[in-house]
């Protein structure tokens, strides 16, 4: 496939994750690729969104929280979509696949959500 509609079909895999965070009003979209998706178009070889979450809390507090936020949103995206792989499959890390690309949306500096191509 060429990169231009491997990018494509990433961004496509993306924004579908994405229309799910309308329901977690705890998250707000940062970085670049958002600012290249929503502002000034400009093609990347790699596709993530940074997520910032939100409400000032304890850290305990925020970590359980974004984790349940994390996981519902796993499992909105996973009913939705019909996915047949979407796990939480650590703390603060989703994976879900669908197409031969894999989305993954981790907190380790931070929720992330990251794309990324794996063999079928």
């Amino acid at each position: 496939m060429p990169i231009e509609a491997r990018y494509h079909e990433q961004v496509r895999l993306l924004v579908s994750l994405l229309t799910f965070l309308n329901d977690e009003p705890c998250f707000a979209l940062k970085g670049g690729t958002a600012i290249n998706l929503f502002v000034q178009p400009l093609p990347r070889r790699s596709v993530d969104i940074d997520l910032a979450y939100l409400p000032l809390e304890p850290r305990d507090e925020a970590l359980r929280s974004c984790r349940g936020a994390l996981q519902l949103l796993a499992e909105r995206s996973a009913s939705a979509e019909r996915r047949t792989r979407d796990w939480l499959n650590t703390p603060t890390r989703i994976v879900t696949a669908r197409n031969g690309r894999m989305v993954w949306i981790t907190g380790k500096n931070g929720p992330i959500i990251r794309i990324a191509e794996f063999a079928s």
